[in-house]
């Protein structure tokens, strides 16, 4: 089993993966991407009109609990925006946001219909991710700068995973966007 497991969660395109990438190279500690789990296990029930997949979290859950069992002496960094679905016991949580323009570029560069943009960024306005895994975990810390995501992979690779969760409400933030930008469709 591993030393540590660490959750990096957020809406699609907050760049988790970067975050992930970034504290396994400082810790030599191994990723385990949600996404991929679903794939190369095969635990979807079905895909949606957009092709993406849908989970089935409790095939997802076993298999990632699976994955993580199979890792020995080294932390875990588990990243997805599926995260706070799963049942899976974790030392600490790191939810990425990102301000609403920005995201919604992302998204657009990504190739994501204009449907699956305004659902992430509602879900990013309401911080569903962090509400979500403030209500399951102890220990979860939101970051959207670099300053603040370079301080947390200096904590976590020091071993300080003392995290107070603080939200980020960005309700203000897409209220002013969807005044600006009437294409969003909502």
């Amino acid at each position: 089993m591993a030393s540590y497991i660490i959750g990096v969660t957020g809406t699609p395109g907050v760049g988790k993966s970067y975050f992930a990438k970034k504290l396994a190279k400082k810790t030599k500690w191994v990723v385990i991407e949600i996404n991929d789990v679903v794939k190369s296990r095969k635990t979807f029930s079905e895909v949606d009109e957009n092709g993406a997949l849908i989970a089935d979290i409790t095939a997802l859950n076993k298999a990632v609990k699976e994955e993580i069992n199979n890792i020995k002496g080294n932390g875990v960094i588990i990243v997805g925006h599926l995260l706070q679905e799963l049942n899976i016991k974790l030392d600490a949580v790191v939810v990425l946001r990102k301000d609403i323009p920005t995201l919604k570029s992302r998204l657009e560069k990504r190739g994501y219909p204009k449907n699956k943009i305004r659902e992430n960024l509602i879900s990013e306005a309401l911080d569903y991710c962090g509400l979500n895994a403030a209500k399951k975990y102890k220990r979860v810390s939101e970051a959207e700068t670099d300053k603040e995501i370079d301080a947390l992979i200096k904590n976590i690779s020091g071993g300080n995973l003392n995290f107070k969760f603080k939200e980020k409400n960005k309700m203000k933030d897409m209220l002013i966007f969807i005044n600006k930008n009437k294409d969003i469709g909502i």
